[in-house]
Order: C-alpha cells, then structure tokens, then sequence
C-alpha cells in the first residue's frame, strides 16, 4: 500500500509540471530522487555513526572525570575529616597551655610576694641586728672604761635602752646569758654537765657580740641565698611563660590555617559533588536521548528503504515496453484521477503491472 501512494505521489509530481512529457523525463526524476534518496540515506547513517562514537567517547571520558570526582571526594572527605581532628585536638591543646600559663602566671605572682615578704622581713631583722650590734659596740665601749658589776651593768644597759636602739634586745640577751653564768636558765636548774660561760660583764658583752653578729651575717647570707634562688625561679618561670605563650600563638596560627584548608576543602568537596551529580545526570540524559534517537534513526532507515524500494519498483514499472507505449493516456487518467478525490490512482499502477 505505502509503495503504491509513493508511486501515485511520484506520477502526480510529474504530471503535474507538464501536460504531456516523455518517458525518459519520468524516469530522469525517478533516478534522481533514487539517487538522492539514497544519499540521504548513507548521510544519516554517517551522522548516526558519527553521533553514536561521540555518545561512546563522552561516555567513555565522563566515566573517567566520575571516578577522577569520587577519588578526589575520598580524598577531601578525608582531608576534612582529619583536619577537623586536629583542630579539635589544636583546641584542646590550646586550652591545657592556658591552663598552664595561668598557673605559671600564678606561681611567678605568689613567687614575687613570696619573695617581697622575706625581703621585708629581713630589712626588718638586719635593721634589728645591726641596732644590737651597735647597742653593743658601745655597751662594750662604755663598760670597758671602768669596772662594772653585773648589777652596775644591767642598770647601765637599762638607762641606755631607752636612748639607744636595740639596746632593749641586748639587755634581754644579756639577763638571759647572766641566768645561764649563775646556773639558771628562764628560772629553771642548771643542767648536768652545762659549763658556764664568764662571769664578768665585758665577757658577756662580748660574747654577746660576737653572737649578733655571726646572726647577722647569716641573716644577710641567706638573704643573699634567697635572693639569688628567686631571681633563678623568675628567670625559669618568665622564659617557660614566654615560651608558652609562642607555643601557643603558633598552636592558633596552624589552628587558624588548618581551620581555613579544612573550609576550603569542604569547599571543593562540595562543588565536586555537585559536578558529579551533574556529570552522573547528564550521562543518563545522554544515554535516554540516545536510545530514543536509535529508536528514530532504525525508523527512519526502514521508511528511507522502503522509499527507495518504490521509487525502484516505480522506474521498474515505467521502464517496461507496455506501460511505455501507453503512457500519454495513461497520464491523463492520472491527472484526472488527482482532482477527484473519489478516484484511486494506485488502480492506474496496479493494471499497468499486470
């Protein structure tokens, strides 16, 4: 049926351009639309083939760019999972060197106090001692230019304590010293085997003396110990603080820097996923548009065949000696049968084949 409308249709054509034509001009156009008809036909296949390697290539390259993607997403994944462990271990650690510059802060503080307190303490102790030593020099002084009992010289000490500094200090040491020369001690016995030290009054000044002055002179050494143990521990606690505190600023800047790689690769990851979700749609769309156009393609091949087919039997027919000899009539009852819509023109066709 279809090759008899398309021979219809060809027949029409032709008659339609001139009233009367010969043979070999039908046949002329038939060859031609066979001939063009057949160059269509090799040019959608060439484009099919051509299409069909391009949908293979770009399936083939955005299968790469996928697992290139879901490499690179393993591997930011990772990235970002890790940094956000050490920024969290960063933090931690940021957090125990405040704990321990505030410490050290503390101690460095307490250490200065500490240390403020004994000073004062022995400012007060030297100037007590150095009053004693003084208070004696001149007790010793006194009593060594004329004889003085121990009654004559308590009385002395007690009139001089109340114009000399440290002369108060000096009388207590020296009542106490006396209970020990006479066999007592604050009022108690003497103990078994005690050897008293001099009865006279200058020996007991002396003495005296001699004993201030060996307290001073510790007072001042472990002063001077003290000191210097002190200024070792500031220096030790301002270095370890000062070196804490650049522990801590660098711990902040790679804190800082490995927080914004981390942003940024999250950054990429993200996009990355993007591109893959996309690269993934557009493969499937591809792949859906290219089996819908197969599908057309292997139609329109069987319709381009079929046509060729008909115009082959058409030339086939036109070409015999019968149909030949009749053509002039023959036309005429085509051009007839094409304006009226009542006639069928493929009986034109089918009585010229038998």
């Amino acid at each position: 049926m279809f090759r008899a409308v398309l021979i219809l249709g060809v027949t029409h054509a032709v008659a339609s351009r001139a009233q009367i034509r010969p043979v070999e001009k039908v046949l002329q156009m038939l060859n031609e639309m066979k001939t063009k008809g057949t160059s269509m036909l090799g040019e959608e296949k060439k484009t099919f083939a051509t299409y069909s390697v391009w949908v293979e290539d770009r399936t083939t390259e955005l299968g790469f760019e996928a697992t290139t993607a879901e490499r690179k997403i393993e591997d930011l994944v990772s990235f970002a999972g890790k940094a956000d462990s050490d920024i969290t271990e960063m933090t931690r650690a940021i957090g125990d060197l405040d704990a321990d510059i505030a410490r050290l802060e503390a101690d460095k503080k307490a250490a200065i106090d500490i240390r403020k307190t004994e000073h004062n303490e022995f400012l007060k102790n030297e100037a007590d001692f150095s009053e004693s030593v003084d208070a004696l020099d001149r007790a010793i002084e006194v009593v060594s230019k004329q004889a003085y009992d121990r009654p004559q010289a308590q009385a002395l000490l007690q009139k001089m304590s109340s114009t000399v500094p440290g002369m108060r200090k000096v009388l207590a040491s020296f009542l106490q010293e006396q209970s020990v020369s006479a066999g007592f001690v604050d009022g108690a016995p003497e103990v078994a085997g005690y050897k008293s030290q001099t009865n006279g009054v200058l020996s007991i000044l002396e003495s005296l003396l001699d004993k201030f002055k060996a307290q001073l002179d510790s007072l001042v050494t472990d002063e001077s110990n003290r000191a210097h143990y002190f200024d070792l521990e500031l220096i030790h606690l301002t270095d370890t603080i000062e070196k804490s505190n650049a522990d801590r600023s660098e711990r902040i800047a790679a804190k800082a820097s490995l927080a914004e790689e981390s942003a940024e690769a999250k950054g990429v990851l993200a996009e990355t996923r993007a591109s893959l979700a996309e690269n993934k749609k557009f493969v499937s769309d591809m792949k859906a548009t290219f089996q819908s156009k197969s599908a057309s393609f292997q139609q329109n091949q069987k319709v381009r065949v079929e046509e060729l087919e008909a115009i082959a039997e058409a030339i086939k027919i036109i070409s015999s000696p019968e149909v030949a000899d009749s053509y002039s009539n023959r036309v005429k009852f085509v051009q007839l049968a094409a304006t009226s819509a009542h006639v069928r023109p493929v009986a034109f066709f089918a009585d010229t084949a038998r």
